[in-house]
């Protein structure tokens, strides 16, 4: 005798779909794994396949099918990690794989606004094996235990409290190791004096690092009162991908070459700031994207870059339509010189703290932080983004990213405080990515024989 099996709710919505609403996919839904195809387990690359088309009915299913497009999102969320037990997840799938996966579900769960458990489970099992803070899965829950828990402290004009800022321990993973501290030298011209300064930025390419313009050509008269009141360029600036205190695991290289869109430097020439010019290109005398671990570990293979078709490992550089910014999840990592090596944990450091700190060790640690797009588009600066991630100085020019459609997609270069009318800063910001900052950016990575990657 047979028994006949009960219809598999998910698979039985599936197949209403495509008899009333012919799958078109959304340019949303584009996961654009293809490249990572050949590397990636079958199962891996036949979920990945599924969330695109899942997601991609969510996206663009109108009216009253929308809200049978979730539910089906839903049910085929919750069965899918109800297949990925911890234990399954560490014996059966490579770091790749998880990478993969984890971007993947993340931009179904996305696309509906939930996360139905077991997925919840299942994004906290990922989390642990890929050692990576839960901010990363869209989530601002606290951070898992490789970061410390945070502490009350006042308020500083970058720093909304509480502190939401946590070392990066393992500047090894993925998207950290693009993450590059900057040490900057300045010459006063007038008295031949230097003074040092430190920065974020983000490997693009094996040797262009993108950051924000005021790192490397600044007017440091506000800070450093021996400096002329005007704008200047760094004499010197050397680049470190991955920095974990006085561990350089890649290796350094000194910038050849400096670049700024021409309304920076024509403001620079009026000594004024201009917020939405406000990124620069560096160019590296060393390849580094090249190059091996210096260290020993498990991380075999070249840095690689942000957006890199092989060593990228799920991250992008791409704009997203103003519209689907708002509220979203992102992060921001970077150098900031209120941390001496690894303290203070949860809480900015004091003046005398930071007084305290030898140079050598102030912003020598990568540190991240996670909360929600507040406006994708200022009125008053429409090339900008604004969110509550917290920085502080030496974090400007740090990658600010979001979990969509798969990838780390990096949004922004971080400038730095928004004020409103009054002057208070009530949110950060930084430059946003578009389509009119790519295109110069390829110029620039063009003039220098490169072919830039987004």
């Amino acid at each position: 005798m047979t028994v006949e099996q009960a219809a598999d709710p998910a698979t039985e919505l599936e197949r209403e779909f495509d008899e009333e609403f012919p799958l078109e996919l959304h340019p949303e839904s584009q996961f654009d794994i293809e490249s990572e195809s050949f590397r990636l387990r079958p199962v891996v690359r036949s979920i990945c396949g599924e969330a695109r088309r899942i997601r991609s009915r969510v996206l663009a299913a109108p009216g009253a099918l929308r809200s049978r497009a979730i539910a089906h999102a839903r049910i085929w969320l919750r069965r899918t990690a109800n297949r990925w037990p911890y234990e399954r997840l560490r014996e059966e799938l490579t770091r790749r794989d998880l990478d993969i996966l984890a971007g993947c579900l993340y931009g179904v769960a996305s696309a509906i606004g939930e996360e139905p458990e077991p997925y919840r489970r299942l994004r906290s099992d990922m989390g642990r094996l890929l050692r990576v803070p839960s901010g990363e899965f869209g989530d601002q829950a606290a951070l898992d235990d490789l970061l410390g828990p945070p502490e009350e402290d006042s308020a500083d004009p970058e720093i909304f409290p509480p502190d939401g800022r946590r070392l990066v321990t393992n500047t090894l993973l993925v998207p950290f190791r693009f993450v590059c501290c900057l040490d900057i030298t300045f010459v006063n011209p007038a008295k031949n004096r230097i003074t040092f300064e430190r920065g974020t930025g983000t490997l693009i390419s094996d040797r262009h690092v993108l950051t924000a313009a005021h790192c490397v050509f600044d007017n440091l008269s506000g800070r450093e009162s021996a400096f002329p009141d005007r704008y200047l360029r760094a004499q010197k600036v050397v680049v470190a991908p991955a920095r974990n205190d006085t561990v350089l695991p890649f290796g350094f290289s000194e910038v050849s070459k400096m670049r700024f869109p021409p309304q920076w430097q024509d403001a620079a020439a009026r000594n004024v700031y201009r917020a939405q010019s406000d990124y620069a290109l560096l160019t590296l005398a060393t390849p580094l994207g090249r190059q091996e671990p210096l260290v020993t570990t498990m991380q075999l293979g070249p840095l690689g870059f942000w957006g890199a078709r092989e060593q990228a490992m799920g991250t992008r550089i791409r704009p997203i339509e103003l519209d689907r910014l708002r509220g979203q999840p992102l992060n921001l990592a970077g150098y900031p010189i209120d941390k001496c090596r690894n303290k203070p944990a949860g809480r900015p450091a004091t003046p005398a703290e930071v007084a305290a700190c030898p140079m050598r060790d102030r912003g020598s640690t990568q540190w991240v932080s996670t909360d929600r797009v507040v406006s994708p588009a200022p009125a008053d600066m429409p090339g900008m983004i604004t969110y509550m991630a917290d920085s502080w100085r030496g974090q400007s020019g740090s990658p600010v990213w979001l979990n969509w459609e798969g990838y780390r997609n990096l949004v922004a270069i971080n400038t730095g405080g928004y004020a409103n009318r009054t002057g208070a800063i009530i949110a950060n910001m930084g430059v946003r990515i578009s389509e009119p900052v790519l295109r110069l950016l390829r110029g620039w990575m063009n003039a220098d024989g490169v072919s830039a990657r987004f």
